[in-house]
């Protein structure tokens, strides 16, 4: 008799594509860039979700800004960007409390009501 285990493990995991590595590389200095990415990395290694960090040229203004897809999901996702000033005069960390904020209110809202609210 032969017993096949075709359960498989989706863990998902968080990613910043080569343009956010590039935007973080100028608003960051080499040691917090390094420290960023792992933390961010570790944060959303293994979880239910998918996170990328990516960034957005805005052509009026010539500003480079975080923007992040995070995908939970087939039929629930969210895509979130980080404004004009907050990415002029803000640290990247504040998008990062923002995203995990945002994160953490989905996942609730997907488990209690099995939707997410905007």
């Amino acid at each position: 008799m032969q017993i096949t285990n075709n359960f498989q493990l989706n863990f998902k995991s968080g990613k910043i594509d080569r343009a956010g590595q590039r935007l973080l590389s100028k608003r960051l200095k080499a040691g917090e860039l390094d420290k960023f990415i792992d933390r961010f990395v570790k944060t959303h290694e293994g979880t239910s979700y998918n996170v990328v960090l990516g960034a957005i040229r805005r052509t009026p203004s010539k500003f480079d800004t975080l923007d992040a897809c995070i995908t939970y999901d087939k039929t629930h996702f969210r895509h979130l960007e980080e404004g004009i000033i907050s990415g002029v005069f803000l640290h990247p960390k504040s998008f990062m409390v923002k995203l995990n904020n945002q994160i953490r209110k989905d996942l609730i809202s997907i488990a209690t009501n099995g939707h997410i609210y905007n």
